[in-house]
């Protein structure tokens, strides 16, 4: 099996939030990796500077989601679900990671 990219991660990821509780980032990770169903070793697997891939690929969706708009932090290593995040999560999953996209960013004021 193939490591599977950031925007591949970000239904799994806003679905384990839909709940609209604050999750901590490790536990969003756990999650995503048993909804996907990925194995230990493709989870235990290291980039040529020794991170974990799979960390690095969920904390990059992440910081995209956020600077989307879809997840705000609520505390250090915390994440929740936005009201514009679950509305997209209901309406048109599909859509998510194009929404992660430069011209799609929600800057707020």
């Amino acid at each position: 099996m193939e490591m599977p990219g950031h925007k591949d991660m970000m239904v799994p990821f806003l679905t384990y939030l839909s709940d609209g509780k604050a999750r901590r980032v490790r536990d969003v990770k756990s999650a995503i990796a048993s909804i996907m169903a990925l194995d230990a070793e493709l989870l235990s697997s290291r980039m040529k500077d020794g991170r974990n891939w799979f960390a690095n690929r969920v904390e990059y969706a992440n910081a995209r989601m956020k600077i989307a708009g879809l997840v705000q932090s609520e505390a250090y290593g915390y994440v929740k679900i936005t009201p514009f995040g679950l509305q997209e999560l209901n309406n048109e999953p599909d859509k998510i990671p194009r929404l992660t996209e430069k011209k799609y960013y929600r800057f707020r004021t």
